[in-house]
Formats: structure tokens, sequence, C-alpha cells
């Protein structure tokens, strides 16, 4: 298994490369987010990297850009970036995908929200859960994935 990362503000050729290596040698599943329209080369240089595309998320706030992905790659999951509850059908309708929904404090979002994504087959998280107590209240609303931006013990 492993954690979750993030790629951070570059979308380099070169920094990718290195992300994905780094992933590959701890074990870990790249959580990639799109910050250009380039879904080709980041699929392609995740399968150089030794990643089989069902072992990759690829992230963006763009439903287009998840789009153009799933016409690269039948298996990779798809993670929406605070998504538009009225376009939810567009997001599972590509399969093996979920979403994140826009609350900074993940004690405001209503369960309802939850529940309706999981209604349409889509795997819900929240925003970062960068504390224990958190985290915990992220696993009794019944998130799917839990993404954080550092490790806990």
């Amino acid at each position: 298994s492993g954690f979750a990362a993030l790629l951070g503000e570059s979308d380099s050729a070169v920094v990718r490369a290195e992300y994905l290596a780094i992933c590959k040698k701890y074990s870990c599943v790249p959580f990639i987010e799109m910050k250009t329209e380039n879904a080709e080369a980041i699929i392609r240089a995740v399968r150089k990297a030794g990643f089989r595309d069902d072992q990759v998320v690829i992230s963006s706030t763009k439903l287009d850009w998840l789009v153009t992905v799933r016409k690269y790659s039948k298996s990779v999951f798809l993670h929406w970036i605070f998504a538009l509850e009225d376009e939810l059908d567009q997001l599972s309708a590509l399969g093996n995908a979920g979403l994140s929904w826009n609350y900074t404090n993940c004690r405001e979002c209503p369960k309802e929200k939850i529940e309706l994504a999981h209604g349409m087959g889509l795997k819900v998280c929240l925003r970062a859960g960068d504390n224990v107590e958190d985290v915990k209240y992220m696993q009794e609303l019944g998130l799917d994935y839990i993404p954080t931006n550092c490790m806990h013990e």
C-alpha cells in the first residue's frame, strides 16, 4: 500500500519523473494533480516509471481534463478537486473516479454530500487530513480516501 503524495507546484517532465521514481521506490500511490492539460504525457510518464494505470491517481479541478485522461487510460483513478454537484453524473459516467468537496473544515461537510456521491458510485474525500482528530472524523464520515500533507505516527 503506502501513502498518497501530491505532485507540487511544478509540472515539468523532470519533476514528474523524479516524483514517480520516489513513489516507486517507497511503494507509494502517486497522486498527480494536473496543473496543465497534458494527459497523454502524464500517462506516458506513469507507464515509463513502471506503474500500471490502476496504481495511480490523477486529479484536476477541471472535469474536461479528466475526461481527456480517460481517453488515454480506462483504469487510472480520476479525482475531481472541488467537484460541482450538478456535473457529478459526468464524472460518474467516466468510471473509477472520486471527488473532493470544497470544505476547508471537514466538520462543515454535510453527510448528505458524501451519500450523494456514494450513491452515484463515486469515492469521496475532503481536503487534507493533517491532524489525527480530522483523520478520525473523516473515517467516521465514511470517506474512501484521505489525502494528507504530513505524515503521522
